[in-house]
């Protein structure tokens, strides 16, 4: 008799100890999600380091990037931003800096929702949410090249299934999804990384932005970053439609040095096309190509400083 009521106790406790861990379960999904919210819906407004910027042309797409030069000891050059995920698709990132933290979780002495009760009200147990309430801090470069890394593996898995190169709405679609499944589930953070992806397949030119939520927007003409905003009041008055991408590598140049807001720190200019002049291949804007914009670029802003 002693040992059936034994036995009771303990079925009852292992009972008790699995309602606690299916509790705190559900507890940490509904926090993540929550989290995970906050966490895309800040994105966008988090304290950015750099601009980046992407055109459609009539002829094809151009990114471009402002590199703020940390050290005088860099290299130049390195620290890439842009990178190729297929011959006919590049890919860049944006928002280089660290997410803001998740203001919404208050002390864990007000954390009345981590209070979970296992034996009744007479005998609450604190059960801290582990991964939580700790603040988000990400560089958003290695977000970045993990999402590039995706998106290639997507690109050469369908090239070797079809045979043919991947549609860049196809390859949005997927990036994309992939990015959204980091927002559902709680032993995952969202991508700190909004994406710039630029294509030229059969159907023409395109470009597409994806944000740390999966959203995914085509656009003709889109900026991320610190000078986001001005960026994108240059890029409206541009008749894009009507613009080369030579032409419009001069004036992505002209944008990133207008918002570049602080003199004393020295920054570079990484830019890439895929257009008809590159055979639609991505690949990197020619050297003097690329020297001669920024020179036109200077030129025009110290017109513009004349004028005031």
């Amino acid at each position: 008799m002693a040992g059936a009521n034994g036995t009771q106790v303990l079925q009852c406790r292992h009972r008790r100890m699995y309602d606690l861990a299916k509790r705190l379960f559900w507890l940490r999904e509904w926090l993540s999600c929550r989290a995970a919210r906050k966490e895309t819906e800040s994105a966008p407004y988090a304290p950015a380091r750099s601009t980046v910027i992407g055109l459609r042309c009539k002829d094809g797409v151009v990114l471009a990037v402002e590199k703020l030069v940390l050290s005088k000891l860099l290299v130049e050059g390195s620290n890439k931003r842009i990178y190729n995920v297929d011959k006919h698709a590049g890919m860049v990132s944006g928002l280089v800096a660290r997410l803001l933290p998740w203001r919404w979780i208050q002390k864990a002495s007000d954390a009345h929702w981590c209070i979970m009760h296992a034996g009744g009200a007479d005998n609450p147990v604190n059960l801290p949410v582990p991964g939580l309430c700790n603040q988000a801090t990400a560089g958003l470069a290695p977000d970045g090249r993990m999402v590039v890394n995706r998106a290639c593996d997507e690109a050469a898995n369908y090239k070797r299934f079809y045979g043919e190169p991947m549609p860049g709405h196809v390859l949005c679609d997927r990036v994309a999804s992939y990015v959204h499944m980091f927002n559902l589930y709680w032993a995952f953070r969202p991508y700190g990384s909004t994406m710039l992806l630029g294509t030229y397949d059969k159907t023409g030119p395109s470009l597409h932005m994806i944000d740390p939520s999966g959203t995914s927007y085509r656009y003709f003409g889109a900026a991320v970053g610190k000078g986001r905003q001005l960026a994108r009041n240059e890029i409206e008055k541009l008749k894009l439609s009507e613009m080369t991408c030579r032409e419009a590598v001069v004036e992505a140049a002209k944008i990133l040095h207008r918002v570049h807001d602080d003199e004393t720190k020295p920054f570079e200019i990484e830019m890439t096309w895929v257009c008809d002049e590159s055979n639609r291949v991505h690949q990197r804007v020619p050297a003097e190509v690329l020297a001669a914009a920024e020179a036109a670029a200077k030129a025009a802003l110290e017109e513009d400083d004349m004028d005031e």
